[in-house]
């Protein structure tokens, strides 16, 4: 039975299809399977990395979260800005991809592709602090306003909004996450942004997150955030190889 199938992976089928299918199915984010069955894959790829390219993959658990103020993730990486070739860790529209990076360590330039991030200077940050502190209605906000606009444009806004339906369905989605973070405060697993670390520990965004990160800055907490990809400079900080390790102490990321 061919890995890329809806169906579960069996010890048998697994055998049947041989390792060449597997790696196929990882390179190319297991296109077709289920998110259980990708995640088994990309733990899959993250082991041979270990094996067949030492110091690809970062050390201890690639998928343990760290909690950090936001106000620290204060850049982004720009899209567009990186080419496969020069890198292991599979990208998307140029930046590292958001799942299939997780776990990696790359040295290059990579950290330099970065724009800065100010947040708190756009529409969408006082959208969200009207809506979470006043119960503002979206409709009369000045972000709604310029949404619509782009939108009767052709463009595609606040996450490839094409209408206005997909308007509506993108307040009820930040509604959502406004009434959890209220009831439940910040939670691991449900609410982590992903991040990039460059040579030096700086968090850097990469793709989503702005909700999250927004709201964190307007309530004064910390914020769950899964580091994706590492810079090696930085990988040998954090895990004792480099003796500038002292010079970080208090850094998030600094391997326990």
């Amino acid at each position: 039975m061919p890995l890329r199938s809806k169906a579960p992976i069996s010890i048998a089928s697994f055998k049947d299809t041989g390792q060449r299918h597997v790696w196929s199915a990882t390179m190319s984010g297991g296109s077709g399977l289920g998110y259980i069955q990708k995640h088994i894959l990309y733990r899959l790829r993250l082991t041979w990395y270990r094996v067949t390219r030492p110091g690809s993959v970062t050390k201890g658990n690639p998928y343990r979260q760290i909690w950090v103020d936001p106000d620290t993730i204060n850049s982004t990486l720009r899209p567009n800005s990186l080419k496969q070739e020069d890198y292991l860790a599979p990208l998307r529209n140029g930046r590292f991809c958001k799942y299939r990076a997780i776990g990696m360590v790359e040295d290059g330039d990579w950290d330099t592709h970065v724009r800065p991030y100010a947040p708190r200077k756009g529409l969408l940050f006082k959208a969200l602090e009207d809506r979470y502190h006043n119960r503002k209605p979206w409709q009369e906000t000045e972000f709604y306003a310029s949404v619509v606009e782009k939108v009767e444009k052709g463009l595609r806004p606040w996450n490839d909004c094409r209408n206005h339906d997909d308007i509506l369905n993108r307040c009820e989605r930040a509604d959502r996450l406004i009434e959890s973070i209220k009831r439940d405060g910040f939670k691991e697993n449900a609410h982590p942004v992903v991040i990039c670390i460059g040579r030096q520990g700086e968090l850097m965004k990469s793709g989503n997150g702005q909700h999250r990160i927004m709201l964190g800055l307007m309530t004064g907490s910390k914020i769950p955030v899964l580091p994706i990809v590492r810079h090696k400079i930085w990988e040998d900080i954090r895990t004792g190889k480099s003796k500038d390790r002292s010079m970080y102490e208090g850094h998030p990321d600094l391997a326990p």
